[in-house]
């Protein structure tokens, strides 16, 4: 059995070897009992069984033997072997390789044991080998399989587990606690360690996915967050398949754990500038839609404002053309006189709403809070509204309140605010209407009303009325005028004053109501400025100072026929001269003058007369807050913007003035 490919040739009979034990053949018992021995060893058949004599002679070689050997029993019985099989006094486990016939090497387990007689004397030995070549080879695929495996956990991020299911033990690789921040001996290898450090948000869902895996057999591919030694959670994806017994029962589970928190915050980060991305882009669609409805805007305004300018200038043009007419009657005149002063006022009163929206917008509009009687400030619109009133044929009825309305607020931009909303409604009410003005208090507040019972609203455009630049549709004939701008104002104003104003109709046809609610004064505050009356104007002495030749003689006149002395100027040094040489009791100046301009004149004049001297009346065309600055720092006491409202220019010229 040393592996040779084939027997010796000359070994002695096996006739030879049994003479020198006849006296033992002749043991009927024994022949029986070792007969029955071969019997069954030749019987086993999976394993290698050879047995010799003391000398090494083979008596017997089983089947399983001629199997596994590739030779036949005949063979081999009654030669010799060469190779020791036994110790003399023991058993021995050897392992091995015997070379088959055909020459294949076999890797056997060979286990050799001495065979004793009854006095127990060594007769002989019995050697049985069992073919383990395919095992060795197995167990050489496992190790060298074992190797690659954790080659590949050494040289990755990945912990790995083993759940034994049915005694809740999990083997944790110590990689896995090294995810964790632990130590080997640390993280209890348990399934309710796992449970215990799994997220709270992230527990049912992970048990619910592990149950469907191990139920239903679904993939087991997940995300959870685990609480690691530190404290803090991070994200981890889990792999894991499990194997089940022959009854369908899940028996044991394995897999991989993988950090992946940073992942998680890349993508965490790239959905927030995904996000940032998405609102930058609804910005930019938002401005993009209102630039085009700002161009839309745009265009309608001065379309409008084309209009709005033609009509009054054309009426202008048709007044200056019956003034210098030689057959033109008093009566005729005093019409084209009327008429251009009214025209005049519009469009002194349109680019003045214009100009407030903007410094509202801006933030920058003036504002002179003082507590008044809005009693007598509805009375004082409602006079100065009665000639419009008449002019449309409308009945015209103001109500106040029975008790004083005391609120604070600045006194001009109330009066705007009342002036705009009966211009609205003298406006949309068609000829021999009923407008109403009425006060009301309500509690902590007061109710302002505008009713009429013109051409109403419709109910879907009550809010946008007072957007900018809006007309509605039934206002397309554009015969009544108007910017849009009337309403916005009013709302902006009322608002400046923590108050509200809203629009009321039942339709078209139907009328409409304006109602403006303020809250009333809470403390006593200053009190409205009585105004002294007016001394004789006939010896105010007026010096003008203004290079468009047309505005000054057109405004010397007028001044002049309302009983003032005016001397005039045309640039900056003719104005100084002029006042530092006749010392008049007013100087108005326009800031644009040629030469040296009006701030520059203010400042010399200033440095000759003080404000008890000389009352110094700016001009000009700019009526922004950075522009009464400027002409306040100056040294100017009044600023007008042009075109000038000529009752207010009389008024500051009939102040009462110390003597010289």
């Amino acid at each position: 059995m040393d592996g040779q490919p084939s027997p010796p040739e000359h070994l002695p009979a096996a006739a030879e070897s049994s003479d020198a034990h006849s006296g033992a053949a002749d043991d009927f018992g024994r022949v029986a009992r070792h007969v029955q021995l071969e019997s069954v060893l030749d019987a086993a058949t999976q394993l290698s069984i050879c047995v010799t004599d003391t000398h090494g002679v083979i008596t017997l070689f089983n089947s399983g033997a001629e199997d596994m050997l590739g030779y036949r029993a005949s063979e081999m019985v009654g030669r010799l072997t060469t190779e020791v099989l036994h110790l003399a006094t023991e058993v021995e486990n050897r392992g091995g390789e015997l070379s088959r016939k055909d020459g294949q090497q076999l890797t056997v387990n060979l286990v050799v044991t001495a065979v004793r007689n009854e006095a127990g004397e060594i007769t002989g030995f019995l050697g049985v080998a069992e073919d383990i070549t395919e095992r060795k080879r197995s167990e050489e695929a496992l190790r060298k399989s074992e190797e690659r495996f954790d080659l590949a956990v050494a040289g990755s991020n990945d912990g790995i587990w083993d759940w034994d299911i049915a005694t809740g033990e999990v083997y944790y690789e110590p990689r896995f606690k090294e995810l964790l921040g632990y130590r080997n001996d640390e993280f209890q290898n348990t399934f309710a360690a796992f449970e215990q450090s799994l997220h709270p948000d992230d527990w049912q869902a992970t048990l619910d996915r592990i149950r469907h895996h191990l139920d239903e057999h679904r993939p087991y591919d997940v995300e959870y967050r685990l609480r690691t030694n530190g404290g803090d959670y991070r994200w981890y994806r889990a792999r894991g398949q499990a194997i089940w017994d022959t009854s369908g029962r899940a028996v044991r589970m394995a897999g991989s754990l993988t950090d992946i928190t940073d992942r998680k915050q890349a993508e965490a980060a790239l959905e927030q500038n995904a996000a940032e991305i998405q609102r930058a882009n609804e910005t930019l669609r938002v401005a993009e839609a209102e630039a085009r409805k700002a161009v839309v805007e745009r265009d309608q305004f001065l379309a409008m404002l084309s209009h709005e300018l033609r009509n009054p200038l054309s009426a202008i043009l048709n007044g200056v053309g019956v003034l210098g007419h030689a057959e033109a009657d008093a009566q005729s005149v005093e019409k084209a006189r009327v008429a251009i002063e009214r025209q005049v006022d519009h469009m002194s009163r349109l680019l003045d709403d214009l100009l407030d929206v903007a410094r509202i917008t801006q933030g920058k509009i003036g504002f002179r809070k003082e507590i008044l009687d809005l009693n007598a400030l509805l009375l004082r619109a409602g006079q100065a509204m009665q000639t419009l009133m008449e002019t449309r044929g409308h009945t015209f009825s103001t109500v106040t309140s029975d008790s004083p309305v005391m609120v604070e607020g600045d006194p001009t931009r109330l009066f705007q605010v009342v002036e705009n909303l009966l211009t609205n409604a003298a406006k949309y009410t068609p000829a021999g209407g009923r407008i109403i003005l009425q006060l009301q208090s309500q509690g902590g507040e007061c109710a302002l009303s505008v009713e009429d019972n013109g051409r109403g609203i419709d109910p879907d455009l009550l809010e946008e009325i007072f957007d900018m630049f809006f007309q509605s549709n039934h206002a397309l004939d554009r015969s009544d005028g108007g910017m849009g701008v009337g309403l916005t104002l009013v709302r902006a104003l009322v608002q400046m004053h923590q108050g509200t104003v809203a629009a009321y109709s039942e339709g078209l046809g139907l009328g409409s109501k304006f109602v403006v609610r303020l809250p009333l004064a809470t403390q006593r505050g200053k009190k409205s400025p009585r105004h002294a009356k007016p001394d004789s104007v006939t010896d105010t002495r007026v010096l003008l100072v203004e290079d468009n030749a047309d505005s000054r003689e057109m405004l010397q006149t007028i001044l002049r026929l309302n009983g003032f002395q005016v001397n005039s100027a045309e640039d900056g040094q003719q104005g100084l001269a002029a006042i530092l040489e006749q010392h008049p009791d007013v100087a108005v100046i326009d800031i644009g003058l040629p030469k040296l301009d009006g701030y520059e004149v203010a400042r010399r004049v200033r440095q000759q007369f003080s404000k008890s001297k000389i009352l110094i009346i700016a001009l000009n065309r700019y009526g922004q807050t950075k522009d009464r600055g400027a002409v306040f720092a100056a040294g100017f006491d009044e600023h007008l913007v042009k075109p000038v409202n000529l009752e207010r220019l009389k008024r500051l010229l009939s102040r009462p003035r110390k003597p010289r």
